[in-house]
This record gives C-alpha cells, sequence and structure tokens, in this order.
C-alpha cells in the first residue's frame, strides 16, 4: 500500500537542545526524524541537503537541520550556515542543510510546539527505548486510507506474533494526514 514509510519521535522532551557558540546559550527544541522522514513528505530543503544514510547509523557523523525560523532568527538568514559546524548540548554537529519556510511540523505534528531543528533517528540508539517512533507514510497511487488499513489489520498482527518479546497491546491506525 505504501510507496514509503518513515519514523519520527513524537517525545519531544528527548529533542531539547541548549545551543552554544553563536551569541548567548539558547534553548533550542529538536525532532529526532529518520532519513525517510523528509523524502516521505515531499520536503526538500530550501539549501544544502537531507541526512545521508551514514549519519543516521549509531556512530554516524553528527548533522542537523534547520527551521528556516532557526536559521532567519538565530543565523540571521546566512547562506554560509550550510556546513559551518555548531554546538547543540555540548556535541559539535554539522549543519547540512535549512529548511523551507512552508515546512512547518508543529502545525502538523506537534500542534503548540515550536521546533527548531531536526537531527537523525539512529534507530540503533532507540530501539530499546520502548514505544518511542511514529510513523509516517505515503500511499502508493491509487491506494486508499481504508484499502492501506485492511493491509495494516492483517500484517500488525503478525508482527505482533512474531515479537512477543518488544510489542505490548498496541494497535495501528492509519489516519490521512490533511485529517490528522
Amino acid at each position: 500500500s505504501f510507496q514509503s514509510v518513515a519514523s519520527y519521535n513524537p517525545f519531544f522532551g528527548n529533542s531539547e537542545y541548549t545551543l552554544t557558540g553563536q551569541g548567548d546559550a539558547m534553548p533550542v527544541a529538536g525532532v529526532m526524524v529518520n532519513e525517510g522522514f523528509f523524502p516521505t513528505l515531499g520536503v526538500t530543503p530550501r539549501m544544502g541537503r537531507l541526512f545521508t544514510h551514514e549519519e543516521c547509523l549509531k556512530g554516524g557523523p553528527e548533522a542537523v537541520l534547520l527551521s528556516d525560523a532557526l536559521w532567519r532568527n538565530r543565523f540571521s538568514a546566512d547562506p554560509g550556515v550550510v556546513g559551518r559546524v555548531i554546538t547543540l548540548s555540548k556535541v559539535p554537529m554539522t549543519v547540512v542543510g535549512v529548511l523551507p519556510a512552508s515546512f512547518d511540523f508543529g502545525a502538523v505534528f506537534a500542534p503548540g510546539q515550536r521546533m527548531d531543528l531536526f537531527v537523525p533517528l539512529r534507530m540503533d540508539v532507540v530501539r530499546n527505548w520502548g514505544n518511542t517512533l511514529a510513523l509516517v507514510g505515503r500511499l502508493k497511487p491509487g491506494v486508499t486510507v481504508r484499502q492501506a488499513q485492511a493491509e495494516a489489520d492483517v500484517v500488525f498482527p503478525q508482527l505482533k506474533a512474531a515479537h512477543k518479546d518488544w510489542w505490548g497491546d498496541y494497535t495501528s491506525t492509519l489516519t490521512n494526514l490533511k485529517e490528522y
């Protein structure tokens, strides 16, 4: 049913950072996203690039994508920010891109939340954290949400049966992003 599926960590307390080395220390909010998150949503950076596969692996290079608002407000819309190393909670990270102003993560996924930046979700790190991922998918052309839900209703119990050690009493509910 899906041409792509991606994940993000919806527990934003895991992604609170302090930005230093760019004037006064500043608290910033971030979201951990996997490498397919932005392509699944059809989002391309206004400058720079998205995360590479290597950046999304445990021990991979530290990388960060900035929101348009953070780029404008903290970095004075400097196009030279791409490639610069910034410090987030004492960890040096390379700015690999700036997202377009039209992408407002908070408006869709966390109403009322301001999201300043995005960092790679490293599955080898979070896999044992429990129920920590939210999924977003892009349906194949011509597939309806109802059809995808029917498929999930068949596949999800099979996953639960195959992985009794890490599945709780979870269910799968698919929702159109516009309705969500």
